[in-house]
């Protein structure tokens, strides 16, 4: 890894082609942007880029990165989480899947809500709204509360009750420790 990834801060050329090919055409309209995609990469801060990699490596994997048109919004501190478009099928694809449920992930002011089943750590957690632009969310969390009840208290207790919310170090370090 070179010296400048240690430390967290990524550059456009510096990422693996196939992340490079996986962003392309999806970070124009980041913050209402409509640079290129390496200039708007170039320019986000180091929780913002470590995010999208992490975003892009596990959708790739469930096979649904595809599925997203346009980053929109990206965060990685207090919460690691992206806003973005989707194409109409992504409804209907994780109505589909049986690695996510509905039951419990919905939130206030969302129409619908998924998050991975059986993953401990570090799972995805999809919102859609029908009435809110942007209309899909998503974001990791650290305690998977629709893997187990003991997971479901985690979360509970530290989301919810200690209002702390993982960055992008802990879920990059608890998705490397569950593969």
């Amino acid at each position: 890894m070179p010296g400048n990834q240690e430390a967290g801060v990524l550059r456009w050329t510096e990422l693996p082609t196939s992340v490079r090919s996986a962003l392309r055409g999806k970070l124009r309209e980041l913050y209402g942007r409509a640079q290129d995609d390496e200039e708007v990469f170039d320019h986000l801060d180091i929780d913002k880029q470590q995010s999208l990699v992490i975003f892009v490596r596990r959708l790739n994997e469930l096979g649904l990165w595809e599925e997203i048109e346009s980053v929109l919004n990206v965060y990685g501190e207090g919460g690691v989480g992206l806003s973005f478009t989707a194409s109409s099928r992504l409804l209907d694809i994780l109505r589909g899947r049986k690695d996510f449920t509905e039951k419990f992930a919905r939130h206030r002011r969302h129409s619908a809500g998924f998050a991975e089943r059986k993953r401990l750590r570090a799972a995805l957690h999809f919102l859609y709204a029908e009435e809110k632009w942007p209309r899909w969310s998503a974001h990791f969390d650290l305690y998977s509360p629709a893997s187990s009840m003991r997971n479901a208290a985690r979360h509970l207790l530290s989301e919810k009750l200690r209002r702390k919310t993982p960055g992008w170090r802990e879920i990059k370090a608890a998705l490397k420790n569950s593969f």
